[in-house]
C-alpha cells in the first residue's frame, strides 16, 4: 500500500527548474499551483494564486490592471489547472494574451502546457 500524494505535476517542476536557471533576481509570480514558485526557488520573491484573483470581468485589460497595481513580474499560464479551478481565466491560454505579457518559455509534459510570460511594464516619467 502506497500512502502519500500522487504523482507531482512534472510541468510545474521543470518550469521551476527554467526560472531557477534563467531569472536573475527574485520576482513576484502569479499562477495556480505554488509548487512552481516552491521550484523556483531564489528565483521567487513572493508567489500570489491565481484564484483568489477577484476581478470585475475577468479579461484581458482588467487583468493588466491587477497586474500592474500587484506588481506581478511573471505569470504561470497552465492547462492543469485553469480550466478546472479558474476557468473566467482561459484566456491566458490563448495567444496572443496581452501585449502586456510576453512569454519566455512554454513546456509541455503528456496532455499539459504551461506557459511562464514576463509582466512588460512601461517606463515611469
Amino acid at each position: 500500500l502506497a500512502l502519500g500524494f500522487g504523482e507531482e505535476p512534472m510541468e510545474q517542476k521543470r518550469l521551476g527548474a527554467w526560472m531557477q536557471e534563467h531569472i536573475g533576481s527574485p520576482m513576484v509570480i502569479l499562477g495556480t499551483d505554488r509548487r512552481s514558485g516552491f521550484y523556483a526557488g531564489s528565483a521567487c520573491k513572493q508567489f500570489k494564486n491565481l484564484q483568489h484573483v477577484q476581478l470585475p470581468a475577468a479579461n484581458a485589460k482588467t487583468f493588466e490592471g491587477f497586474l500592474s497595481a500587484n506588481d506581478v513580474d511573471l505569470v504561470v499560464a497552465d492547462t492543469r489547472y485553469i480550466p478546472k479551478f479558474c476557468p473566467k481565466f482561459l484566456f491566458l491560454l490563448n495567444e496572443p494574451v496581452s501585449p502586456m505579457l510576453r512569454p519566455l518559455v512554454a513546456m509541455t509534459e503528456g496532455y499539459e502546457k504551461i506557459t511562464l510570460y514576463e509582466v512588460q511594464r512601461r517606463a515611469k516619467k
